[in-house]
């Protein structure tokens, strides 16, 4: 072989090469932006998957997981594609509070078995052991009467206290009488009474609160009593850990012996206010009584305090009718104005109402695009829809918003494409080419020659 011959095949061989090694540039060129799309668009969608995952799962329970932190968002979608469980149950911190659960749910039924009662009523259609007892002893001066359980009666929807000749060896006084309490204690709340008192001259008809040492608590009493020496007058009264002298007479405008009314105290931690048919009459504020005490009701005939009731006349039997009684643990009232409901719309001092929660919110630094149907539109546009303003100048998150379905492939900022090199590219295959080219003109020529 002459050197013509390998000089001419050296030449074609280099054409080749040239030519080749530049389509092959622009083949790998187009592969790597393929490629990248392809990559951009999977990380988009699964973004937005995790997105899903965190949105969908129950955010309230304790903040359980940080939605800007990537990490936390990769673990959480994990969790719950390989096990389904949530994203509490992986969190280790968790795992105290699952132990420690026996051990709170045993003191919530304790807690339970001690609460006190929220509400009670009877209207005296039948006696119930379970929820009252009837006295059966002597509480000493100035009590004229020993209580007796006989002397308490239930009858067709009305329970009476009756004052009568008798006597007991425990006591040295020649009457008994009845008392009716309930089993459990209450506490702050609505106590209400529908009854009638005696009129008669040295006797008392009461409703009231009463703990003491009796229950191995303070002396805490609050009271209705009236006086059977003028019953068109309500006595109200309270002790604290014994401390009393707190009086107050009022004037009800009808004998309270001749028909039914109600008459309630509402009892709370910082104030006791007494209702005559339920009209408040009558507030006390200091020294409030604080120890839950039982619901009792009793009749009796005073012995040494004819200064408070006058000399009782011994006139028996006196009778004192009770027709029906509730309990119901009310909140506390505003004692000075009325409070707005919790429903009512509050104002700002610039007369804005306050928006609702299901307006979007802004938040620094993690806004949320909101779509396209829940843009709220603001007083500006509005006032240019209104006065026919057409050319409204979209709202910057408008702009930016992408609409659903359009973009596929997600840029981000933080990470840039590699370089095609596209000019090499073109390049090579331009001079394969030419080298191609010149191989072909140079082969006739060194034939004529």
């Amino acid at each position: 072989m002459t050197k013509k011959h390998v000089l001419k095949c050296v030449c074609y061989a280099a054409a080749l090469c040239s030519l080749q090694v530049g389509l092959a540039t622009v083949s790998a060129e187009d592969d790597v932006t393929v490629s990248t799309q392809a990559d951009t668009t999977q990380l988009t969608t699964t973004a937005t998957e995790a997105d899903s995952v965190d949105t969908s799962s129950d955010v309230s329970s304790a903040g359980d997981v940080d939605q800007n932190t990537t990490g936390t968002e990769a673990d959480a979608s994990t969790v719950v594609e390989d096990t389904g469980a949530s994203v509490t149950e992986e969190a280790p911190a968790d795992a105290p509070v699952a132990e420690e659960a026996p051990a709170e749910a045993a003191a919530t039924e304790e807690t339970a078995e001690k609460a006190l009662p929220t509400e009670f009523r009877t209207e005296f259609d039948t006696f119930d052991e379970a929820t009252m007892a009837k006295a059966d002893w002597w509480n000493g001066n100035p009590f004229g009467a020993v209580w007796k359980p006989e002397n308490v009666k239930v009858e067709n929807g009305i329970m009476t206290l009756t004052i009568d000749n008798g006597t007991d060896e425990t006591a040295p006084v020649p009457f008994i009488s009845g008392e009716l309490r309930t089993q459990e204690f209450f506490h702050y709340g609505t106590y209400t009474i529908s009854m009638k008192p005696i009129k008669n001259p040295g006797t008392v008809s009461s409703f009231f609160t009463y703990t003491g040492p009796s229950d191995d608590n303070p002396w805490d009493e609050v009271d209705i009593e009236f006086l059977g020496k003028d019953t068109t007058k309500i006595q109200f009264n309270y002790f604290t850990n014994g401390e009393g002298e707190h009086e107050f007479v009022y004037e009800l405008g009808f004998d309270a012996s001749e028909d039914f009314h109600t008459y309630a105290f509402d009892w709370q931690e910082d104030y006791i206010t007494w209702y005559v048919d339920g009209v408040a009459v009558h507030t006390a504020t200091e020294n409030i009584p604080v120890t839950p005490g039982r619901i009792m009701m009793n009749a009796w005939p005073g012995t040494g305090v004819d200064d408070w009731l006058e000399p009782y006349d011994g006139t028996t039997p006196l009778v004192a009718y009770y027709d029906w009684m509730t309990y119901e643990a009310t909140a506390p009232k505003s004692l000075s104005s009325e409070e707005p409901a919790e429903d009512d719309v509050t104002e700002t001092p610039d007369n804005e109402e306050v928006p609702s929660e299901d307006d979007v919110t802004e938040t620094p630094g993690n806004e949320e695009v909101p779509a396209g149907d829940d843009v709220t539109e603001t007083p500006a546009e509005k006032d240019s829809e209104d006065k026919g303003n057409k050319n409204v100048e979209t709202p910057a998150a408008e702009k930016e918003a992408p609409k659903a379905g359009d973009a596929k492939v997600a840029k981000s900022d933080d990470k840039e494409l590699p370089s095609t090199g596209e000019k090499s590219g073109l390049m090579a295959s331009l001079v394969g080419i030419v080298l191609l080219a010149g191989a072909a003109i140079f082969k006739p020529k060194r034939r004529k020659g």
